[in-house]
């Protein structure tokens, strides 16, 4: 499977695998196919090299155009608890960039799994972001806990409103 299609393979990355299953070496692998460290695999993820379920670190986190203004996307949808660790380390990087009171966030957590730890890392980075965001949307936070969401609001000290789909969120960051 050439690289270029790994993306569309991002929702199916928990199933099990069976015999015959082609798969994608993790392109930043220089160790072998797979180690303790780089499971080789971009299907199932490669944390150590950026590559989760199949999409890299820019794939999950990237500025679209919506309606003439650009929206951050932060794509988390079907990520592990360690996965959401990952990418919520790497917001603050991408957001930072922009100038103050400036960006349109869309996160979509549809199929995410949370932890404790994923909810200290979007803790942190929604505190560390809150100078840069404009506005910010969820889609697909039904799988988050209610008392982790209340904890994140309340420590980041700012409302995450919660959309069905990513029309909608959009459609609200978007206007004026």
């Amino acid at each position: 499977m050439p690289l270029a299609q790994a993306p569309s393979i991002a929702g199916h990355c928990r199933r099990k695998m069976t015999q015959g299953d082609s798969l994608e070496p993790c392109p930043r692998n220089t160790r072998g196919a797979t180690d303790a460290f780089c499971r080789g695999l971009v299907l199932f993820g490669c944390l150590e090299h950026g590559y989760i379920h199949g999409w890299s670190m820019n794939q999950r986190i990237q500025f679209a155009i919506q309606n003439g203004k650009q929206v951050l996307v932060v794509d988390l949808s079907n990520c592990s608890a360690l996965e959401v660790v990952k990418l919520a380390r790497e917001v603050p990087k991408v957001v930072t960039a922009q100038p103050r009171d400036s960006v349109l966030l869309l996160a979509d957590l549809s199929g995410a799994s949370f932890d404790r730890e994923a909810v200290r890392a979007m803790k942190e980075a929604a505190v560390f972001d809150k100078p840069y965001i404009k506005r910010a949307a969820w889609v697909g936070a039904e799988n988050l806990p209610h008392v982790f969401y209340e904890n994140l609001k309340s420590f980041a000290r700012r409302e995450f409103p919660v959309f069905n789909n990513r029309e909608a969120a959009l459609k609200w960051l978007t206007e004026d």
